[in-house]
């Protein structure tokens, strides 16, 4: 699974198709995606799964009166969540799942995220295990490049995701609705 996974990210990494497509080019001609996805799993603490569920509770119950992140600036994102899971068999640690669908790329996505969400994405993340910045405050300017690694480091692949507006980007998409 793991080498799957570092052979699929370095597929989409250099930009080549990573497949071909299982229904005629006639039928796919005028089907074009704008957007990627992300999946990040990443095992949290076991102590501070209540300081992370309450968090993202708190999000939930009144997205519009966060403080830690600008989610009306957020210029890439299309949809995404984050979910505690129950722990893995084996083990202690329960998950944290993320998964966005953006447009562009992967690192303007996580850019996106931490410009207009540092302080969301640190307290999210400093609940987790290996996150290098867990004991300390987070600086964007000094910390973001870590931030990022670490859920790059994270990621897997998909191999299919949904779109609800093909070609239309977040900015379009906006704008169309004014």
């Amino acid at each position: 699974l793991e080498e799957a996974r570092r052979e699929s990210l370095k597929a989409r990494d250099s930009g080549k198709p990573q497949a071909e497509p299982v229904v005629s080019p006639a039928v796919l001609r005028d089907v074009t995606v704008t957007g990627s996805a992300l999946t990040v799993i990443t095992p949290v603490i076991p102590e501070r799964e209540k300081e992370l569920r309450e968090l993202l509770t708190r999000l939930g119950e009144d997205i519009d009166a966060a403080q830690e992140m600008k989610f009306d600036a957020l210029e890439t994102v299309h949809f995404m969540r984050w979910v505690v899971l129950p722990p893995a068999r084996g083990s202690t640690n329960p998950l944290l799942a993320f998964e966005s669908n953006y447009d562009g790329s992967l690192d303007e996505h996580l850019g996106d995220l931490y410009r207009n969400g540092a302080r969301l994405m640190h307290a999210v993340y400093r609940c987790c295990v290996g996150y290098p910045l867990a004991a300390g405050g987070f600086d964007a300017t000094r910390d973001g490049e870590a931030a990022k690694t670490f859920l790059k480091q994270h990621e897997l692949p998909y191999a299919a995701f949904y779109v609800s507006r093909r070609n239309k980007p977040v900015r379009q998409i906006r704008d169309e609705a004014q």
